[in-house]
């Protein structure tokens, strides 16, 4: 409401910081970027501490923007080959990464990622699913708990165990060596597109509780 000369009038900025933090979770980060970074200090300071932040970085023009609001994302979808510097991101928590490279998997390392989705449309090579696997074992990624990947050939499977893996969604032909690698899982997709080298649940597995398996 407002009266004849506007003295009453309300303005966007009248609304608490908690509305927006609702507000701007839900709006692209291209948006935020062009409308609200830089425009003064009480939305920056919003934008830059919101507790969740989606992003998608699509093409080459999405670079600066990502660079600018690295330190905010919590959750990040990369769909073009790039370097990730993946220490630019402190509040990443999960990632989905489509086209991946070795070079990508390497940056990874270290990283404060809970989930990782590896999409299975981009059919990363035996490779690169060996490398994360292999990553896994040597606990480079101390704080994931769950992970969509296509799991390597059998002879390219880890020895040891899986130490931080919970969730675990995978394409396999030996599920019983999967198993047996990843003593603290607690769920379980299974994609299966070939003939099994044996049955799906060859092994008991103390702690798994939930079994997907889809044809």
């Amino acid at each position: 409401m407002s009266n004849a000369d506007g003295s009453h009038r309300s303005t966007f900025e009248i609304l608490p910081d908690e509305l927006f933090y609702e507000i701007f979770e839900y709006l692209p980060i291209n948006d935020l970027h062009s409308s609200f970074v830089n425009l003064n200090m009480r939305f920056d300071h919003i934008v830059r501490n919101l507790p969740i932040f989606w992003a998608v970085w699509t093409t080459k023009s999405d670079d600066k923007m990502i660079s600018r609001l690295a330190s905010c994302i919590t959750h990040l979808e990369v769909l073009r080959g790039c370097r990730l510097d993946i220490h630019r991101f402190t509040k990443l928590r999960s990632m989905k990464i489509s086209w991946a490279s070795l070079e990508q998997c390497d940056q990874l390392r270290s990283s404060t990622l809970e989930h990782l989705d590896i999409d299975p449309s981009s059919q990363p090579g035996d490779e690169f699913c060996g490398r994360i696997f292999s990553l896994l074992e040597a606990n480079a990624f101390p704080r994931l708990r769950s992970c969509r990947i296509r799991a390597p050939k059998p002879h390219s499977m880890p020895t040891g165990h899986l130490p931080t893996l919970r969730s675990l969604a995978t394409e396999t032909k030996d599920p019983a060596k999967l198993l047996a690698i990843c003593p603290l899982l607690y769920h379980l997709r299974l994609v299966l597109k070939e003939t099994l080298d044996q049955s799906p649940l060859p092994v008991p597995h103390l702690l798994l509780r939930h079994l997907e398996i889809v044809l």
